[in-house]
């Protein structure tokens, strides 16, 4: 029983899926008690959007309903234009799912979302509806008044029952960075370099790294000061360039120590 236990989640981990099944339940049942078409598309968006984190939330409730808004104008807007013409409607909604999608993959920013929710929103309307045109207007409310209740549904839900904030793990992730990164330069510039180590800790930098541009984008959504994203900002494009510094000073290091190893001498 020991093993079993210290297997479970953490106790936030229980705290977010509670949360996450009740505001589901909460968005099916006031979809039916509206007696919308098809309730389980409010449910479902709650799972979607909801996140352990207020700032992704916030921002994948808005940036969602702002795709879902587009997709939906452009199913409207499109279907009775091509109504004469399937094949010819086909072919614009693939151009309409393929470019948003394309544009969405290209973007590494938290507004990428809303792309690619107009990117797919646009077929699972019109598509359905070729036979009957004259219901993409009924299909296309529909689906943005369940997904909208899902939307606030999830985004008050969450922040109002044991939110966590993103900020505290940013720091984190930027406090394990730079200690990886002080192992790593002492390696070199001490010429103690075991290829193992420094290929986990130049692996788990870029690691680190990567995600931080990610968190940057979230930390405007929960409510941090536009000042303090600019210094994240600028902070991340400081550390791109460490890597390479500490390279440069290994073949400095490297040529010094063949060709004057007395010189090394005073340097360690």
């Amino acid at each position: 029983m020991n093993g079993f236990f210290t297997g479970m989640p953490p106790a936030r981990d229980w705290f977010y899926g509670v949360r996450t099944f009740a505001a589901s339940m909460i968005a099916l049942y006031i979809a039916m008690l509206m007696q919308m078409p098809r309730p389980y598309w409010a449910m479902a968006t709650v799972y979607i959007v909801s996140s352990p984190f207020v700032g992704p939330t916030s921002s994948k409730a808005l940036y969602r309903a702002v795709g879902t808004f587009m997709g939906a104008a452009a199913a409207v807007f499109f279907v009775p234009m091509f109504v004469q013409t399937p094949y010819v409607l086909v072919v614009v909604i693939a151009l309409w799912t393929g470019i948003l999608l394309f544009l969405s993959l290209h973007l590494r920013t938290a507004n990428s979302y809303a792309l690619m929710l107009a990117g797919y929103t646009l077929p699972l309307i019109a598509l359905p509806v070729v036979d009957n045109p004259l219901a993409v207007w009924d299909v296309a409310e529909a689906r943005t008044e369940e997904i909208f209740l899902g939307i606030a549904v999830a985004a008050v839900v969450g922040a109002m029952f044991w939110p966590r904030r993103l900020a505290p793990v940013f720091d984190d992730s930027v406090s394990k960075w730079f200690a990886d990164a002080q192992v790593y330069s002492q390696r070199f510039l001490s010429r103690n370099v075991q290829p193992e180590e420094i290929s986990t800790l130049r692996g788990g930098m870029v690691a680190t790294f990567n995600t931080l541009e990610l968190m940057i984008g979230q930390l405007p959504h929960e409510g941090s000061r536009p000042q303090t994203v600019r210094n994240t900002k600028e902070l991340r494009g400081r550390m791109i360039h460490l890597l390479p510094v500490i390279d440069a000073l290994d073949d400095a290091v490297y040529a010094l120590e063949h060709r004057a190893p007395e010189l090394l001498e005073r340097f360690t």
